[in-house]
Parts: structure tokens; sequence; C-alpha cells
């Protein structure tokens, strides 16, 4: 049982849904960006496969990524590349088969308005993409004014961005 979760759900005591339970892991590493304003923080769930050479990869488009909120590292029922010598590219914004969070990098500012539109908990990891289209109808690139979501009108600007192919899978 989790008391912070139980609470979370307005519950008096859990056993309680196992994915609120993922979300709120998420959020308390949002929390833990914002709290030591860490520039960003790489999340993998437990069950995320990596393409040969990931590190070697990754590093290699480190530098092409720009200012982001997330970038997704891959997706919810992706398969390994058929290409898996392939460099990867730094796509703008979230393909359609992006369905959820179990492979990524989060920046500050996105930790900051991940961290919010997940307060109280909603949406799980694997519905948290679908989530933010219908509810803060996320695009490619976000500028969020919404003062039903923020306690003060606040304008971040930020983005999504994706990897192709894709260098995890679950």
């Amino acid at each position: 049982t989790d008391p912070k979760l139980a609470q979370e759900l307005g519950k008096e005591s859990c056993p309680c849904d196992e994915s609120m339970a993922r979300a709120l892991t998420h959020r308390q590493i949002y929390e833990k960006v914002i709290d030591e304003q860490l520039t960003c923080a790489t999340i993998f769930e437990d069950t995320v496969s990596f393409a040969p050479d990931f590190r070697k990869r990754l590093s290699t488009v480190k530098e092409s990524v720009p200012a982001f909120d997330v970038l997704q590292l891959g997706y919810c029922g992706d398969a390994p590349p058929k290409d898996d010598r392939k460099i990867p590219k730094v796509k703008y914004g979230l393909p359609g088969n992006a369905k959820c969070f179990h492979s990524y990098v989060v920046s500050l500012p996105g930790a900051l308005f991940l961290a919010k539109a997940n307060r109280p908990l909603k949406a799980a990891p694997g519905d948290m993409i679908d989530y933010l289209k219908d509810h803060f109808h996320v695009r490619p690139y976000v500028s969020r004014t919404d003062k039903s979501t923020w306690n003060r009108q606040i304008s971040l600007p930020g983005s999504f961005w994706s990897l192709d192919p894709a260098l995890t899978w679950q």
C-alpha cells in the first residue's frame, strides 16, 4: 500500500491502480527536476528495450536537439528499427503512433509543464500523450497560457520532439 498514492487519488487506502502508481513516480521525477533545477532528466520504464549501440547513436544526435520540453526516444508498440545502424533524425512533434511516455528526456520547462498538467493525477504514462493532446491541445510547438491549468497566466515556449528511427521500444 502507498498512503501518498491513496491520498492523491482521494482514497483512504490502497491497493490502487498500478498505472497511477507509475504516473505518481513520473511526476515525482518531474518535481525533482524542478526542485533541483536540473537541466533535464532521462526517464525509462523498466520494460523498455534498447537499440544496438543506444548510447553511441544517442550521443550522435544530442548536438542537433534544439530547446525542448520532451524528446521521445521511443514509443509503446514500436518494434526494433529495420536498419539498426541508422543514425536517428530529430523530428519536430510527436508522431501519430506515439501513445505513451516510456523512454524520454524531459527538460526543466517540460518537467514544470508535465508536473502541473498531471496534478492531481489524471493520466498514467501509457495514456499521457493522448491526455495532453485532448486536454492541452499539445502540438509540436506549444505556448501554454491556459489559466485553468496554471495558477497564474504564464507562457512557457517549448516543444515535443522525437527520434526517427526510435532508439527504444516497449
